[in-house]
């Protein structure tokens, strides 16, 4: 919960930031809750956002959790690596828990061979230039990965096909 208060709080901070900008370059006269948020007003916002995590939080089943800590595990223990990526907000989360692997988490402890493939914007844009942007991720996979490491994919929504593919 404290995670996803802390996430409404970074959001609204963000929207205080950007109304702030637009009043000062005086492009928009008047800026209001809804404009930014798509929602008459905090209250709404913030049930609605609440009641999203909630569902989600609820939904979690601490089972896939530990299979998931089993598998990553598993792979540092034989060796190999962590391959993370994501786009746009989770681009940002995939190089996130890369940090967290190749600097400390909890403790001080060795380093742990981690990287966000969603990092290297040359590879981005000569791969989508050339190929497709839905291959942006599988051919980083294909030239850095091997049997046994483990790729994260992130996406917040589920369906982004450039994670997926």
């Amino acid at each position: 919960m404290k995670q996803t208060l802390e996430a409404i709080q970074h959001n609204l901070n963000l929207a205080s930031d950007l109304i702030h900008e637009l009043k000062q370059t005086k492009e928009v006269a008047s800026l209001k809750f809804n404009d930014v948020f798509g929602m008459t007003g905090l209250d709404d916002y913030l049930a609605n956002s609440i009641q999203q995590h909630l569902t989600v939080i609820h939904s979690i089943d601490r089972i896939d959790i530990l299979k998931c800590a089993s598998y990553i595990l598993t792979a540092l223990n034989s060796g190999n690596k962590i391959l993370i990526c994501g786009n746009g907000g989770s681009a940002a989360d995939a190089q996130h828990i890369a940090a967290e692997f190749v600097v400390k988490f909890k403790r001080f402890r060795a380093a742990l061979p981690a990287i966000a493939i969603n990092t290297d914007t040359s590879i981005i844009t000569a791969c989508g230039n050339d190929f497709s942007f839905n291959e942006i991720f599988s051919r980083q996979v294909d030239a850095l990965g091997k049997d046994g490491d483990v790729l994260i994919a992130i996406s917040t929504s589920g369906n982004k096909s450039i994670v997926l593919s």
